[in-house]
């Protein structure tokens, strides 16, 4: 049975390929005109395509509205569909406006997605809706600002929610993770060493520290912010006359250096990378100068702190971490923009789980077979965010408000449980 489903799942999609081809030639050598409206070959397959779903991709200037007001126009001039049985929606009302002054024909409803939710529940009576105030995302955002604040008096939540703004939040995979140059360009620019940019002609934004110290790559930059919170002063790309090289971080009397190596003890920046750091550490060695290593790799495997640690203590440097409360006002006040796209982020993801009814079980088991790396920083992100929305519709629930993802997912069950809802 399974196999004889696949077969009429195939056959289905030839018919209906060889169906879509058929009416855009007709379309074409029937001259299809649609006001003042010029389609290129593919606007005019999106707009004469009979299908139950449809999804256009396409980049921005790229011709999305027109082809959606012409596909309006061609429902109903071609294919004599009345116009008030056409309902188009969009995210923003600047959008919507934008149609309706666009389109040129009459009778067809534009509404925005929370706008139609909205009605929906206006003209059900929904017993949700009732005395209930349709909470703002200043609102949202505000609150989550006050139960951050909140829940860090307790330090792991605390610990939690410094590490992944400071080490996570903006490196959304490992640094060095990556298999080849090209993989690494194309993952994230903000991870790349100068020098492979200096032959691609590539911009760089530079890496900013606590302190603000423009920094060099992604790496140096964690690097740099654990050894501040762990009270660790260093200096920056100190030259040593004597050895005459500049170690990535002099502290006290120790070296750090970042190397761009993999687990393998090789590097994707090639022979001469791998020459000066064989002279790099042979000039220590012949100076008897203390010098520690952080790798690449560490960082997927998550244990670049912990081996730093480890490392810095058998020198005779002891990290001691500043307490969280002491940690978040830093990050506050020196690194508030990080602190702000983590607010965003917050409620972005708030609106994205809950008109996805998604679920945290689920969430967490599919981050099953990430990497360690993105397996970790899901799980932090998580347990944060699972803490703070517990609080959060609970405050809903209290206040008697909603957002707009309880307007959007209740008006869908109207939807599926009136059956005259979507009638009128």
């Amino acid at each position: 049975s399974q196999v004889r489903g696949l077969r009429l799942g195939w056959l289905r999609e030839i018919f209906r390929r060889i169906h879509n081809h058929l009416v855009v030639k007709i379309a074409k050598r029937r001259g299809l005109k649609l006001g003042d409206m010029s389609l290129d070959k593919q606007q005019v397959e999106a707009v004469v395509a009979c299908e139950d779903a449809q999804l256009v991709l396409a980049s921005a200037g790229s011709g999305k509205t027109m082809s959606l007001l012409a596909k309006i126009e061609y429902l109903v001039r071609e294919l004599k569909i009345p116009p008030e049985k056409i309902l188009a929606i969009s995210f923003t009302k600047k959008t919507v406006d934008e149609l309706i002054e666009r389109c040129a024909v009459k009778g067809v409803e534009f509404r925005t997605f929370h706008g139609l939710g909205n009605s929906i529940l206006q003209e059900y009576q929904s017993e949700y809706l009732s005395k209930r105030r349709l909470i703002s995302e200043a609102e949202i955002k505000s609150f989550f600002e006050r139960m951050l604040l909140l829940k860090c008096q307790d330090n792991a939540f605390a610990r939690k929610l410094n590490d992944y703004i400071l080490f996570l939040l903006s490196a959304p995979i490992a640094p060095g993770a990556f298999k080849n140059l090209k993989g690494k360009i194309r993952l994230n620019r903000l991870f790349l060493r100068r020098e492979i940019l200096a032959g691609q002609n590539k911009p760089l934004k530079p890496a900013q520290t606590i302190n603000h110290l423009p920094i060099r790559n992604k790496e140096e930059e964690l690097a740099a912010n654990w050894l501040y919170i762990n009270q660790l002063p260093y200096e920056y790309r100190k030259e040593l006359p004597d050895l005459k090289q500049k170690a990535d971080f002099v502290i006290g009397d120790v070296c750090l250096d970042i190397f761009a190596l993999n687990k393998n003890g090789n590097s994707l920046l090639g022979n001469e990378y791998q020459k000066e750091l064989a002279l790099r550490r042979k000039s220590y060695k012949r100076a008897k100068q203390k010098h520690v290593e952080l790798y690449s790799w560490e960082w997927g495997e998550c244990i670049a702190f912990d081996n730093l640690a480890q490392n810095l203590t058998k020198n005779g440097l002891r990290p001691r971490r500043l307490p969280e409360k002491e940690i978040l006002q830093i990050i506050q006040e020196k690194l508030s923009g990080e602190y702000e796209h983590f607010l965003a982020q917050l409620v972005s993801f708030l609106s994205l789980y809950k008109n996805g009814l998604h679920d945290i079980a689920k969430l967490r088991a599919r981050t099953a077979r990430w990497s360690k790396y993105e397996k970790q920083r899901a799980a932090i992100f998580l347990n944060i965010f699972e803490v703070l929305f517990r609080e959060y519709e609970e405050y809903l629930e209290t206040e008697r408000l909603y957002d707009f993802a309880d307007m959007i997912n209740h008006a869908a069950e109207l939807v599926k449980t009136e059956p005259d809802c979507m009638a009128g």
